[in-house]
């Protein structure tokens, strides 16, 4: 089932390692490498954790369904009792 949520892939984490290597991100004290390698972490973990987030809706939403086709299957098989 494609939930239509994208994970990073190793490649991709990879490429920004490299990109953060070649701006020298790390390896001076500039504060304009600091900043920038600050502003990377934080949205990169801003990143990561909106994909969870979206992730856990997504698992959330189709088990709701599967739990309401259940319900209307057991409802369809229980005889109905007039009064």
């Amino acid at each position: 089932m494609s939930c239509g949520v994208r994970v990073l892939s190793a490649g991709m984490i990879l490429a920004m390692f490299i990109a953060a290597d070649l701006l020298g991100l790390g390896h001076s004290i500039s504060s304009f490498g600091e900043t920038l390698a600050l502003a990377l972490t934080f949205l990169g973990i801003g990143l990561i954790a909106n994909v969870l987030i979206a992730y856990a809706v997504v698992q959330v939403m189709a088990e709701r369904r599967q739990n309401r086709e259940r319900m209307d299957a057991y409802d369809r098989s229980q005889p109905r009792q007039g009064r």
